[in-house]
């Protein structure tokens, strides 16, 4: 079982891949003061380009939690 981590620093790694599966840390809006759709689409664009980096995409995610204040 190898696990491949990414962007690590002192805390976490922004990605971690094992065994074909690709994990993320959390994920937040560029700005917040934007109206909701505005958040979740810079969120999802960060998303993509994580995913990309480790060699998936967005219409392969099988499980997210979207939390709203």
């Amino acid at each position: 079982m190898k696990i491949q981590r990414q962007d690590t620093k002192q805390r976490m790694s922004r990605i971690v891949i094992r065994n074909d599966a690709v994990y993320l840390c959390g994920q937040v809006c560029e700005n917040a003061i934007k109206d909701i759709s505005e958040q979740m689409q810079t969120m999802l664009e960060k998303l993509d380009r994580l995913l990309l980096r480790a060699g998936s995409n967005l219409f392969c995610i099988i499980h997210a939690l979207v939390i709203l204040a």
